[in-house]
């Protein structure tokens, strides 16, 4: 056979890199098809890039097979050469992670990721580079302004790089911390991501805010999650000067207890701040881990307070001013929007008093108080000592008992002329449930000294009021027997005789 009819001699740089072309290509398709198994379904977006590498890379390599030769050849094998190695650098990485966090249970900050692979396409470029026969010292070795022009342009991206590794390392916050991040309001949110160039944090306004990590690692940062994962707030109020400031304080710890979203422990404070020409300012202060939801913590305390004030006759006083009275005419179609039946009124619909003679009601109502509570507070907690009887003026109210260790269970619902306490009221036993506001309530409230004086009064009506109470008390006896909470009714003359007894009318 001739020479001229033999196939043509490749150049030695060509054959071999078919050969490594196709290699690289069929572990590339490998790796990318194990990643898009391997990643759950809800991650399967991270291999989209691994995917778009692969489909670059055998672009060039169909190319490269189709071109027999050409002057664009060795260009083609290098640029696919390029694309198969990041995909492989890209997909293998992202395989070891997986396979870290799913297998080992390890967490990895995202900026260590980042630079992890931006090393990996570095290695890549220069390992491409290298076989286009270019040396890697020629690269860092070009003029010095050239040089100088590079590294003015990447001056910010190298100092957010550098601030985020520090960030890093220092770890002055973490992902999904609090932060604020100067002294505007609307600068305090939740870390949500720390990456190689910035730091994105949501608001409270529910605002993204991304931060450059070089200008983040030059400002003051507030972390209100570290070092416990709650943070205390402040409540300021005022109070007269007549009022004890012992006095103030207990009925406030009593009021914002069980507050949502406010701590147990560490326990709410209040101290006596001030003074000033209201009254006594007073600083509660109190904890709380639902930072996000501050501002209804924060408004959900002060209605405690003034609902907790107001049930024991103390108003928070205003700031004094000069005030020019002058009469005007009444409108008789203006309505007092607060405006409150008559406490006789109110009693009068209660079975328990509908019998007293007008004078004996007057007597009771005259002792009966307003109070108001707000939706979710504890108005009586089972167990606990009391002497005063509950009618509900408006709202509604639920009724729960437990047992010892027992998970509470609902008994009933009450609404508006319905009563609660009676027990206590006429034979001074620990409350039997506890009774939680609903709904805003109005109840008035009946104490022992006003009864004491309607059976000074008029010693019969105990005889009338034991039959009520124990006719009452046997259908909720029956009602609770149903709910399988186990309560013995009192008979009319059992009862009579403990209400004389508790009453000193024997």
């Amino acid at each position: 056979m001739k020479d001229t009819d033999q196939a043509p001699i490749l150049p030695n740089w060509f054959a071999p890199a078919h050969w490594a072309l196709d290699g690289e290509f069929v572990f590339a398709a490998l790796l990318t098809s194990l990643l898009v198994v391997v990643l759950p379904r809800h991650e399967r977006r991270q291999s989209v890039q691994s995917i778009v590498l692969l489909a670059l890379g055998a672009l060039g390599w169909l190319l490269v097979r189709l071109s027999h030769g050409s002057e664009f050849d060795r260009a083609l094998t290098l640029g696919s050469t390029l694309f198969l190695l990041l995909c492989i650098g890209r997909t293998a990485f992202l395989l070891a992670v997986t396979l870290a966090q799913r297998v080992l249970k390890l967490t990895f900050q995202t900026i260590y990721l980042d630079v992890i692979l931006c090393g990996i396409y570095v290695a890549a470029l220069l390992t491409t580079l290298s076989l286009a026969g270019v040396r890697a010292g020629e690269l860092f070795a070009g003029s010095a302004i050239v040089t100088a022009i590079i590294g003015l342009s990447l001056k910010d991206t190298l100092g957010n790089l550098f601030a985020g590794l520090a960030i890093q390392v220092h770890q002055p916050f973490d992902v999904d911390d609090w932060i604020q991040f100067n002294d505007r309001r609307d600068h305090i949110g939740k870390v949500r991501e720390i990456n190689w160039r910035a730091t994105t944090v949501v608001t409270l306004d529910a605002v993204e805010v991304v931060i450059p990590n070089s200008k983040l690692a030059e400002m003051p940062v507030t972390v209100f999650t570290r070092p416990k994962p709650w943070s205390r707030r402040s409540i300021f109020f005022v109070c007269p000067y007549g009022v004890p400031p012992a006095r103030v304080q207990a009925i406030v710890l009593e009021a914002v207890r069980g507050a949502w979203g406010v701590a147990e422990d560490p326990p709410p404070s209040v101290v006596s701040n001030a003074f000033n020409e209201r009254g006594v300012e007073y600083w509660l202060r109190f904890f709380t881990s639902e930072f996000d939801r501050r501002d209804r913590v924060d408004g959900g305390v002060r209605d405690r307070v003034w609902y907790g004030l107001a049930r024991h006759g103390i108003v928070m006083p205003t700031s004094p001013h000069s005030v020019e009275l002058r009469p005007i005419e009444h409108d008789e179609d203006a309505g007092d929007l607060f405006e409150l039946p008559p406490p006789e009124a109110v009693l009068r619909r209660v079975s328990l008093f509908s019998e007293l003679p007008d004078d004996a009601l007057a007597i009771l109502a005259h002792g009966a108080r307003l109070q108001r509570y707000l939706p979710d507070e504890v108005i009586i907690q089972q167990g606990s000592e009391g002497s005063e009887l509950y009618v509900i003026e408006s709202g509604r109210v639920a009724v729960f008992a437990g047992g010892v260790g027992d998970a509470e269970r609902l008994l009933s619902h009450l609404g508006p002329g319905d009563f609660f306490g009676e027990m206590s009221l006429l034979v001074g036993e620990p409350r039997r449930a506890t009774v939680r506001a609903v709904t805003e309530c109005e109840l008035l409230v009946v104490n022992k000294p006003a009864m004491a004086a309607v059976f000074e009064r008029t010693p019969e009506l105990a005889a009338r009021v034991s039959e009520i109470v124990a006719q009452r008390r046997a259908g909720l006896a029956a009602h609770h027997a149903s709910l399988q909470v186990a309560e013995e009714p009192p008979t009319a003359s059992n009862l009579l005789a403990r209400i004389r007894k508790y009453f000193g009318a024997e």
